[in-house]
């Protein structure tokens, strides 16, 4: 299904995957955050409503990165493709 390695730019390639199914992008939440000394932050994408990925790293734009991974490898928006095609649309 994937053209290119999640590796590359997996933020990017999400919201190409989802904008081509869905017309909609993916938002991302901080979802905990411990530090300051040792910093971890934890984050999920998501598409409206539904929680496609998870991911942790020192920064929000790392967390973010492997929430994007997390959500291309397990690919949760094609298991139900008309819930998401009407979530768009509402």
């Amino acid at each position: 299904m994937l053209d290119r390695p999640v590796d590359v730019n997996p933020k990017g390639q999400l919201q190409e995957t989802l904008q081509g199914i869905a017309m909609q992008g993916p938002s991302y939440e901080v979802i905990s955050a411990t530090g300051p000394s040792t910093r971890n932050i934890r984050g999920g994408s998501a598409m409206g409503e539904r929680s496609l990925g998870r991911g942790s790293g020192p920064s929000k734009q790392a967390a973010e990165i492997e929430a994007a991974r997390d959500a291309l490898t397990r690919q949760l928006w094609g298991k139900d493709k008309k819930r998401v095609g009407k979530a768009a649309a509402d």
